[in-house]
């Protein structure tokens, strides 16, 4: 069906409008270079009288073939600054028609293909926001969408099936299909996706696939980096756990051995003190530990303390001073 010129040649121009700009920032080209390159290329690309004549319900010309509209691409890409060769154009060719077909053989339904349409155009409204491109743009919405309401659901299925059939032969192999696990090493596309982290790409199909690599690039990359010191920190905090338990074990250890040189005596008290009841009973119930003297007096004074445990209170310290001593301390 003629009609599904009109969404093969918008989305196909918006994908390699994607990646033009991606590449323009590769390679560092000048901004105002830049914005004249994307700007005169959606101007060329969105052209209302050619999106009509596409559009329009009286057109005899068939669908066009893959050869034709490659040329037509090429030629809106090398409107303004920008020229490509060959072997580029041939790449950039594979590259946004093979993205097109993922994102409508994951489209079950026939208004999905609107869905891709309105997404291709916002992303391509995002480079370098500018007033005349962005009233350009609104009104290719306005015509796609009103020709699209006026035509009944069965021919809208049979645009989305054309569309579908027209990109059916090509099975090239594309690197970011293959990283994100969208396409098989055969080239063949992969339709259900379970993993739960692809499923944004699959909801937003037509958007700009490049910038979305790229943040999910940078969030994995955020993510490991977290988890590399969170491993750091929790490796960090199990060393000082080891080491706190070491040390601790090192003095229980020592001190079982100091308390292995002790003997310990008990002994009852006198029952015979007299006192009260209620302190004789206490009394007849409290032990202590007697502990062997651990040090050997060496000075006469200490000897005699040893000695006279039970006067010491009632002599004074000069008694025990030789006369030197009581010297320095008067």
């Amino acid at each position: 069906m003629s009609e599904a010129n009109m969404f093969i040649f918008v989305n196909l121009g918006c994908e390699m409008l994607y990646v033009i700009d991606q590449r323009l920032k590769a390679q560092e080209v000048e901004t105002d270079k830049s914005i004249q390159v994307i700007n005169d290329i959606t101007n060329v690309l969105l052209n209302p009288k050619y999106i009509q004549k596409l559009l329009n319900v009286n057109n005899e010309h068939s669908l066009i073939n893959q050869s034709n509209f490659k040329k037509i691409l090429y030629e809106t890409a090398c409107c303004s600054l920008m020229r490509l060769e060959e072997p580029s154009m041939s790449k950039l060719w594979d590259l946004m028609l093979m993205v097109f077909k993922w994102q409508i053989s994951i489209s079950p339904h026939s208004q999905h293909l609107i869905d891709v349409t309105f997404r291709h155009l916002d992303g391509i409204s995002m480079f370098y926001p500018d007033v005349q491109k962005t009233v350009l743009i609104d009104y290719t919405k306005d015509i796609i969408l009103d020709y699209w309401n006026s035509i009944e659901e069965t021919k809208q299925t049979c645009i989305f099936n054309t569309t579908k059939e027209w990109l059916s032969n090509m099975n090239t192999k594309i690197s970011i299909l293959l990283r994100l696990g969208f396409q098989n090493s055969d080239g063949t596309l992969i339709d259900d996706v379970k993993e739960l982290y692809l499923q944004e790409f699959i909801k937003g199909a037509g958007e700009n696939i490049y910038y979305k690599t790229k943040e999910f690039t940078e969030a994995e990359k955020n993510k490991e980096q977290h988890q590399i010191k969170s491993n750091q920190w929790t490796d960090f905090a199990n060393e000082l756990n080891f080491l706190s338990l070491t040390k601790n074990q090192h003095n229980i250890n020592k001190n079982n051995i100091i308390f292995e040189k002790l003997t310990i005596e008990v002994q009852e008290l006198n029952d015979n003190v007299e006192a009260d009841n209620c302190i004789n009973e206490n009394q007849q119930s409290q032990k202590f530990v007697q502990i062997p003297q651990m040090h050997t007096p060496k000075n006469s004074w200490e000897n005699f303390i040893g000695q006279n445990k039970n006067t010491l209170s009632s002599l004074k310290l000069k008694d025990f001073l030789t006369d030197n001593s009581e010297n320095n301390l008067n």
